[in-house]
Formats: structure tokens, sequence, C-alpha cells
């Protein structure tokens, strides 16, 4: 617990609890006036829950307008939202992104799934994706026009 003076003079009661798992960080934060109104936080005091991530290395490749292929290895990225452009070695190159996400659904029938989704840019939605297992260490989309391949690379 700690106590702080607002600028109003008025007292603020602020209460931290965190939970530090092998996967995971919770943080429930709550502040509230001496009088008990709550002033920050969740009411129910449910937690922020941040998810480990995991780091991926990565080869893409994207396909010109010859015909001709720019592939790229070595690209990081991670699996809690973690996303990679690659442009083509053209005089006028195009774009074509990756995201990944390692999703667990709040609620619903819906499986935790690895995610990765192909996007071009100033587009808000994925073209497409591929999904597998959480637990994957090895994921990759193949659409034609650009192919991605990541793999579960340890710190």
């Amino acid at each position: 617990m700690l106590v702080c003076l607002a600028e109003d003079g008025e007292r603020m009661i602020f209460n931290d609890d965190l939970l530090l798992t092998d996967k995971a960080l919770w943080i429930t934060d709550r502040a509230h006036d001496e009088a008990g109104k709550l002033l920050m936080g969740h009411p129910t005091g449910v937690p922020h829950k941040n998810l480990k991530a995991r780091r991926f290395e990565c080869w893409m490749t994207g396909m010109q307008r010859d015909g001709d292929w720019t592939f790229k290895r070595g690209l990081e990225i991670y699996d809690q939202g973690g996303m990679v452009w690659l442009a083509t070695d053209e005089s006028e190159p195009q774009q074509v992104g990756i995201k990944m996400r390692n999703v667990i659904w709040p609620s619903g029938s819906n499986r935790p799934s690895l995610v990765l989704y192909a996007y071009r840019p100033g587009e808000d939605r994925a073209v497409s994706y591929a999904w597998a297992d959480p637990s994957a260490e090895r994921i990759g989309i193949n659409l034609r026009w650009m192919q991605a391949s990541c793999t579960l690379t340890p710190q």
C-alpha cells in the first residue's frame, strides 16, 4: 500500500498486486480516496494479464512485379503482437508484412492458437492467416505471392 497526496491535498491510497509466473505477469492496481471511492483500476479487481512473449526468427519472400522474388532471413518477431515488414528489391518496392499473436480467447469455445497474419500496407485487416497449436515451435504461410516461416528461437 502507498499513500500519496493529490494536488488538491486529498489522500490517495494505492494497492498493487503482482503475480509473476514462467508464462505471465498479472497486475492488479487500484487507487481509492479516503472515503473508499475507486479512483483507478477495475471495479471488481480484474488484473491486466500480460503473457510472456516468445522470440521467433523468420524468413520472408515477396514476389516482385517481374516475377522474381525478394528473400530476407533473420527477421525477428515476438508472439505477442510483433510485426515485420519486407520491401521488395525493385525500383518501386512493394511491401508485405507479417504479424504474430499467441491468442488466448477470454471466453467462448475458440481454442488458444499461435496465429501468423499476412498484411498489405494501409490495410487494417489481414489478407490471410495461418494458425497452429500455441506451443508450436514453427509456423508458416504461403499465399503464392508471399511466403513466410517463423521458428522459435530462445534468447
